[in-house]
């Protein structure tokens, strides 16, 4: 199902041939479609690998729970396929997700419990907007909101056994990585 997906997503020009060379120019601009926290491929997945966060399941099982999913961060890695755009959840997906990972689940949990998870789907989050080659409003909003999570930790983790302060604010430095244009949009919103 995925081959025929990813053919028809060719076929469409959502994504680019990858057995015919492209100028530049030619690029078209790659857009998510997935509506959910998490796409229903890496759902099903994950789930089969046994690769389900506790956080994820539906209670006293070890079933995904698609409300409570979240796509995991991926590396991406040489040889490896083009995201699908169902794989990639588009701009106010991303807020929606981010929203429940800080509105929802941060305060359901102590801080050193859920961190090791909000970590890597924060991660994911910023993955999605460079995918897509998202910089304006959107992405700063959520960026300044995952910097504030990476400030949260290191000053409440800071002093826990296995806590990495400087993997932490590599995660800082990554989020803040934007744009001559966006970051000075940011300097501005900080002022305030």
């Amino acid at each position: 199902m995925r081959e025929a997906q990813r053919l028809q997503a060719i076929k469409s020009g959502l994504i680019p041939d990858p057995s015919k060379p492209m100028r530049l120019d030619q690029a078209t601009d790659f857009e998510g479609t997935c509506v959910d926290m998490c796409p229903e491929w890496e759902r099903e997945e994950r789930e089969y690998q046994n690769n389900v966060d506790p956080l994820e399941r539906y209670p006293g099982t070890t079933r995904i729970d698609p409300s409570r999913a979240v796509k995991a961060f991926h590396r991406p890695a040489a040889g490896n396929d083009q995201p699908l755009p169902s794989d990639v959840r588009p701009p106010p997906v991303l807020h929606r997700t981010l929203d429940y990972l800080f509105h929802t689940l941060l305060p359901t949990l102590p801080l050193a419990t859920t961190h090791p998870f909000l970590r890597d789907r924060t991660r994911s989050v910023r993955q999605d907007f460079t995918v897509q080659n998202v910089r304006g409003a959107s992405a700063i909003e959520c960026n300044e909101r995952i910097a504030r999570y990476h400030i949260l930790a290191v000053g409440a983790l800071r002093e826990q056994s296995g806590f990495s302060e400087s993997q932490e604010l590599e995660q800082l430095r990554k989020g803040a990585s934007l744009p001559p244009s966006s970051l000075s949009l940011l300097r501005r919103r900080v002022s305030r």
